[in-house]
């Protein structure tokens, strides 16, 4: 975790330091939690990502893991801006990692979202 940290600190200096801050996104997304604890409950019922058949054994896809962070580092967010949940497209839509490919094709008009998960 030290060495992750580390990494994003020296990351943020540099882009930071460097003409092009006033026009940089820097985006840290976590793959996991790395075994911390979450005081809310894990999301079930979401989408599966597609039909095709999962690997061998019960699991369903219909699960998203827990909750894990996401940084937006850039002049144009305030600082401490914190996100709740998004407003649709469904009801139950959630943040999760497919919410980045989402938000790309959105932001170019793409024409077909990656997955059901995505489009979620």
């Amino acid at each position: 975790v030290a060495l992750g940290e580390l990494l994003i600190k020296q990351t943020y200096e540099a882009v930071r330091a460097s003409p092009a801050w006033n026009k940089t996104l820097l985006l840290v997304t976590y793959d996991d939690t790395g075994g911390g604890d979450d005081h809310a409950d894990i999301p079930v019922g979401v989408p599966r990502p597609d039909d095709y058949p999962a690997c061998s054994g019960t699991y369903d896809f219909q699960v998203l893991g827990m909750r894990a962070p996401t940084l937006l580092i850039t002049p144009w967010i305030s600082k401490g801006k914190v996100i709740g949940d998004p407003i649709g497209p469904t009801p139950s839509s959630l943040y999760e990692h497919s919410s980045l490919a989402a938000t790309l094709k959105s932001m170019f008009n793409l024409p077909d979202f990656l997955t059901k998960r995505d489009a979620w």
